[in-house]
């Protein structure tokens, strides 16, 4: 082994060491301390995101108009908005409540439905690119997993078993929400989504054998009443 190679290798070695130690460091800060540090850093991720790619990209030796520059993106830039967008969306929907959930995820995403807009585009390029299916799989796998832990989370709040297996709410729920956010991207028509929106939530809910709250759009909503009814009984038999 060659001097330089030598060195590069305890460069290396010396970067998966830092690496495996800030992320036991990031792990034990809170929550409100990460969501900080990730809006400060958000701006010059996103004003360098191109060079980041490019230098991905080069360092594998691809141009940097290569197909295989969506996997650096998704590792990147995008892994690091998503990752700025669940911390905030976690901390807003510290609530027990799945339907508070449902509504602080729709607040958050009204607000800037940018990161949205881009995880789709990226989704359908990798559809359409041979060889990068796995990575649109993997992606909407990777959204359905986070969303069955909010709700499991908020069943676990709940005083006996549910109607409905979480899995099953889970996909029913990621599926209606993928509608919604459409039909926003194409009418922004608040309104009319957020009806729509308490419809889903009411659908929910029922379909796990509670009895909806009132509509409330802001998210201040009552809670749930679980359904003593024959139904609710049978559902769990």
């Amino acid at each position: 082994m060659t001097t330089v190679a030598a060195d590069g290798r305890l460069v290396l070695d010396q970067a998966v060491q830092d690496l495996g130690q800030g992320a036991a460091r990031w792990s034990a800060t809170p929550l409100a301390e990460r969501i900080a540090l990730l809006d400060r850093l958000m701006p010059r991720v996103l004003a360098q995101a191109g060079p980041m790619v490019a230098a991905a990209s080069a360092a594998k030796g691809y141009p940097a108009d290569s197909p295989w520059t969506a996997e650096d993106w998704a590792s990147g830039p995008w892994a690091i908005a998503q990752g700025r967008a669940a911390a905030r969306a976690a901390r807003r929907a510290a609530s027990c409540s799945a339907s508070r959930r449902v509504r602080a995820f729709w607040s958050h995403f009204v607000s800037d439905d940018g990161l949205q807009l881009m995880q789709y585009e990226l989704t359908i390029f990798c559809r359409r690119t041979e060889g990068y299916e796995w990575l649109a799989e993997w992606q909407y796998t990777r959204y359905a997993t986070a969303a069955l832990e909010v709700f499991q989370a908020a069943a676990a709040c709940e005083a006996g078993p549910l109607a409905l297996d979480m899995t099953d709410l889970t996909n029913f729920l990621v599926a209606a929400m993928d509608g919604l956010v459409l039909q926003y991207e194409v009418s922004h028509d608040k309104e009319r989504c957020l009806r729509d929106l308490e419809n889903v939530i009411r659908a929910a809910t029922l379909l796990v054998g509670l009895e909806p709250g009132p509509a409330t759009p802001a998210g201040d909503g009552a809670e749930p009443a679980r359904r003593d009814g024959p139904r609710h009984a049978a559902s769990r038999s």
